[in-house]
């Protein structure tokens, strides 16, 4: 299954006009729907370069998603996340995301509940590295 940028906002406008009959106990700000797609994680973001580690995204929301992968991320760190491919080739721009709540599961795993605070820029990159510059450099 592919999952462009075009069809994500298909499934956040489709989210949004579903008229779900939630529990009183449903504490969630933004309706979910069920993906079992491959997504790409990154957690250094001034690393354009670098890998992206395959995880398997989850549940999928206007504000934000669940994903499983093979290591823990602390509450609060950021990263950021890419969507497949398009069936053009489109690749769509890396969304930044914000550790909501990490998970232990059985086999090792951990599920990952996020929410999107933005989308990876250049300047969005640059900040990061400029921030890690400054904090190595106060800390020691």
């Amino acid at each position: 299954m592919s999952f462009s940028e075009s069809k994500f906002a298909e499934a956040v406008e489709l989210l949004n006009q579903l008229d779900i009959g939630g529990s009183k106990r449903e504490k969630r700000r933004a309706k979910r729907a069920t993906f079992r797609v491959s997504v790409g994680i990154k957690e250094d973001l001034s690393d354009a370069s670098g890998d992206w580690e395959k995880c398997e995204l989850r549940d999928l929301s206007p504000r934000g998603m669940q994903i499983l992968v093979r290591y823990d991320l602390n509450q609060n760190a950021s990263f950021a996340v890419q969507f497949p491919t398009d069936p053009d080739g489109n690749k769509p721009a890396p969304l930044i995301c914000r550790v909501a709540y990490s998970v232990a599961q059985r086999d090792g795993q951990f599920l990952i509940g996020a929410e999107f605070t933005g989308r990876v820029t250049a300047a969005s990159a640059t900040a990061e590295a400029d921030e890690e510059r400054i904090r190595k450099s106060i800390l020691g």
